[in-house]
């Protein structure tokens, strides 16, 4: 058996052959800025990005590396090369503190630029403007529930849906009060107020909850001030060295939260993907049944369908419906098409990657 000299030994050999091929990898990378300048092609393909994840996550299947980290890894060593091609600006909700910038960190790499949006109208008006390349905006609440602000701007937009990302990630406390009890003043991220309201009125009934999108200026206040505390996510208070006071915030955190990763241009097609459609239906018998006809007929697997009563539209209800394939495949053309004729409104949202969560 080798002794554990020896096998530090091969490690730190195995350590300098990664670090050759990640220059290696560059290399190529800045031959594929060139080529990309000259067609003029987007810094950002997310569709060969998922090929590459889903290939590495493959090739590891039977390993003994954990998928997670492995994926993380993969991502970041995307984001880095990615950077050498140019910058990606991403927009979200909050700030770097926000479960927003979490999600667009989990999905883009660690290589990015984030800003902050003052609400969902905000996001909506950089991204137009072109401020920022994509805007990442929550989907669907730890609750399940479908968040309306985005959808409801996202409708009559020409923005497309070009990718998804969950976030499990843990919301916490985060103070210098000896306990719980001292706290006076708690500051939440806006994005997260619902999902903690109930634990801050059963922990912390006596403090004061104010509502923040940008958490990072209460940095200092919080390292002098140990009356006050902040709700943000675990692992951003974390890295900023902030003082855990309790964890566990969000009573439903093993739903996670859904995010759409929004562009000015479709997502191409990849071989697994997922689109997203809101169409409108008058409230009558078999409204529903005849809607999921189309795709039924085609053998099209229906991933996720809510409705909701429309804004200042008595008796008429918006479907939101997520099925597997590209709105470029055939059938799902076909079925889009009859849709437009049973509906007084059909919109495709997006195609893009569909990611399984765990």
């Amino acid at each position: 058996m080798a002794t554990l000299p020896e096998l530090r030994e091969k490690i730190d050999c195995l350590d300098d052959d990664i670090v050759g091929l990640l220059m290696k990898r560059a290399e190529l990378v800045l031959q594929v800025r060139e080529t990309k300048k000259r067609d003029k092609i987007d810094i950002y393909s997310p569709a060969r990005e998922r090929n590459i994840l889903d290939r590495i996550l493959s090739i590891a299947e039977s390993g003994s590396f954990p998928r997670e980290p492995l994926e993380r890894i993969f991502i970041n060593i995307i984001s880095a090369t990615r950077s050498l091609i140019g910058d990606l600006h991403i927009c979200c909700l909050g700030s770097d503190l926000s479960l927003g910038a979490q999600a667009a960190l989990r999905h883009f790499g660690e290589d990015v630029h984030i800003t902050g949006a003052t609400s969902t109208e905000d996001a909506f008006a950089k991204l137009s403007r072109g401020d920022v390349h994509f805007a990442v905006l929550p989907a669907t609440a730890s609750s399940g529930g479908l968040v309306a602000e985005t959808f409801d701007l996202l409708m009559p937009s020409s923005m497309q849906i070009i990718g998804e990302v969950e976030v499990q990630e843990g919301l916490a406390l985060f103070s210098n009060a000896e306990a719980l009890a001292d706290i006076q003043k708690v500051y939440v991220v806006g994005t997260e107020v619902k999902q903690v309201m109930p634990w801050l009125a059963a922990n912390v009934a006596q403090a004061e909850v104010c509502v923040t999108l940008t958490p990072d200026s209460l940095i200092d206040d919080l390292s002098s001030n140990p009356t006050i505390g902040l709700v943000t996510a675990e692992a951003a208070g974390t890295k900023q060295n902030l003082k855990t006071l309790a964890t566990g915030l969000d009573q439903t955190p093993q739903s996670g939260t859904r995010f759409i990763v929004l562009g000015a241009t479709a997502a191409p097609k990849t071989d697994h993907d997922k689109t997203s459609i809101a169409c409108y239906a008058e409230e009558r018998a078999g409204a529903l049944r005849d809607i999921l006809q189309p795709f039924s007929a085609r053998g099209i697997t229906l991933l996720r369908i809510e409705s909701r009563p429309m804004r200042n539209r008595a008796w008429e209800y918006v479907f939101f419906i997520d099925f597997e394939g590209h709105q470029e495949d055939e059938n799902v053309r076909e079925a889009l098409e009859q849709l437009k004729t049973i509906t007084s409104y059909c919109k495709v949202l997006g195609s893009y990657p569909h990611v399984c969560f765990s």
